[in-house]
C-alpha cells in the first residue's frame, strides 16, 4: 500500500507519552508531505527522536509535565488549519484507502462530525441505555451512527470541535471521549460508523504497563466516570453509582488484601481511592 498523500484537508493528530514501542508503525503509512501535529506528554524515552527521525517535518509540541490526553489534544486542535483532524492513538494503524473511505463520507455528510473505522479493530459502541458493546463490526453492514465511539480513532470536523470548545480539562484521563461525544448529539450532529474502513488497535500498548501506569489508569477510569455521570446525569445517578463501587470494591480490597492478591488488591484500591478522592473533590494530579 503506498503512503498517505493528497489529504490537504487532513492534519494527523498523535499524542505521545513513552510510545517508542509503536510511534513507528503508525507513523509508517503517511507522506512526508502529510500534515502531522505531535503532542509529547513529557515522554523519557526516545518517542520524540523516532518522529524527528522519520518524520522532520512534523510540528512537535512538548510538554514539561503530563497534561493528559484531552488537554494535548486541545493543545494540537488549536493549532490544526485543515477542515479534518485525524485524532489516532500511536499504537493505531490506518491505510491510505481506509482513510480515504472516512474522508468520502465526512464530505457527503455535512452533519457528521465524527466518522471511524468499523472493522478490524474493536470497536466501543455505546448505546442509549449507556451500555458498552465490544464487538467486531461485519463488513457486510453499511454505515450507521451511533451514541458514542472510542476516541482512539476518529475523523474530525475541526470546526465542530471548535465551537463545543473541545475536550473537558478537567478529564485528565479516559471518558474524555464519552463526553465530548454527548455534547454533539446533544447539538443534533452525527457519529458515523464505516465498516468498510478497517484499523487495527493494540488497546493498552501506547505507553509500558508499570505499576504506576496500571493504577493511573485504574484510577482514571473511575474518577472520569463520576466526572462525566455527574455531569450529564446529576447528583442521584453519580450517587447511586457511587454506592455501588464502594459496596462492591472495598470488601473485594480487603479480601484481597488478606489473602496476599496484590494484584487484584491494588487494582480494588485504586477504584476505592478514586472513589472517595472524587467525593472529596480531590481531582487528577497533571505530572
Amino acid at each position: 500500500m503506498s503512503a498517505i498523500h493528497n489529504f490537504k484537508d487532513i492534519t494527523i493528530v498523535i499524542i505521545l507519552y513513552n510510545s517508542q514501542e509503536v510511534i513507528g508503525n503508525c507513523l509508517k503509512n503517511f507522506s512526508d508531505e502529510q500534515e502531522i501535529i505531535i503532542v509529547d506528554n513529557a515522554s523519557s524515552d526516545q518517542s520524540i527522536n523516532i518522529v524527528k527521525k522519520l518524520k522532520p517535518i512534523s510540528l512537535i509540541i512538548r510538554n514539561s509535565v503530563n497534561k493528559g490526553y484531552g488537554s494535548a489534544v486541545n493543545q494540537a486542535l488549536s493549532v490544526v488549519k485543515t477542515k479534518y483532524a485525524l485524532l489516532i492513538n500511536p499504537d493505531a494503524v490506518m491505510q491510505v484507502s481506509d482513510i480515504s473511505i472516512l474522508y468520502q463520507y465526512a464530505e457527503a455528510n455535512d452533519n457528521a462530525s465524527i466518522v471511524v473505522p468499523g472493522s478490524g479493530w474493536e470497536l466501543h459502541l455505546k448505546g442509549p441505555d449507556g451500555d458498552t458493546i465490544s464487538s467486531p463490526i461485519s463488513p457486510l453492514e453499511g454505515p450507521f451512527c451511533t451514541w458514542f465511539v472510542s476516541g482512539a480513532i476518529w475523523l474530525l470536523r475541526r470546526d465542530d470541535w471548535l465551537e463545543l470548545q473541545g475536550f473537558d480539562e478537567n478529564i485528565f484521563l479516559y471518558s474524555e471521549d464519552v463526553d465530548f461525544c454527548l455534547r454533539l448529539r446533544k447539538v443534533g450532529k452525527e457519529i458515523i460508523v464505516c465498516p468498510h474502513s478497517k484499523a487495527q488497535h493494540q488497546e493498552s500498548t501506547s505507553a509500558p504497563l508499570t505499576k504506576e501506569i496500571q493504577w493511573r489508569k485504574e484510577w482514571n477510569l473511575i474518577w472520569s466516570h463520576l466526572y462525566v455521570t455527574k455531569k450529564h446525569d446529576g447528583e442521584l445517578k453519580t450517587k447511586k453509582v457511587i454506592a455501588k463501587l464502594l459496596w462492591r470494591h472495598v470488601p473485594k480490597m480487603i479480601f484481597h488484601g488478606l489473602v496476599f492478591e496484590k494484584k487484584r488488591f491494588r487494582r480494588d484500591l485504586a477504584i476505592v481511592n478514586a472513589t472517595l478522592s472524587f467525593i472529596f473533590g480531590r481531582k487528577p494530579v497533571k505530572e
